[in-house]
């Protein structure tokens, strides 16, 4: 007997809400906009996670970078001015091949 109460239940709001095809439709939609809502979330997760990964990765990457000790920053700068005043000396050594 409980159960065709529950059908007549059933029967009677699909009939309210202008029948069964419109009833179902109405459900199916409130299921399809709660599952929106809970696969906003979890591509939020995600977006954030991958963010967060990424970022991480970067922050790795930085501070494993090998650091430039102050000799070899004074030794590539010893070779620079060497190299630069190399270039200099045969500047000046070109004699011009017109004379005016």
């Amino acid at each position: 007997m409980a159960k065709d109460w529950d059908y007549a239940n059933l029967a009677h709001t699909a009939k309210e809400f202008g029948g069964p095809e419109k009833y179902l439709q109405i459900v199916k939609d409130h299921s399809f906009q709660e599952g929106r809502k809970e696969q906003l979330i979890i591509d939020g997760v995600i977006v954030v996670g991958a963010g967060c990964l990424y970022l991480g990765a970067k922050a790795i990457k930085h501070f494993k970078k090998k650091k430039v000790t102050a000799e070899q920053a004074k030794d590539a700068e010893q070779v620079l001015v060497e190299k630069m005043n190399e270039v200099l000396d045969e500047e000046s050594n070109i004699t011009p091949e017109f004379e005016v």
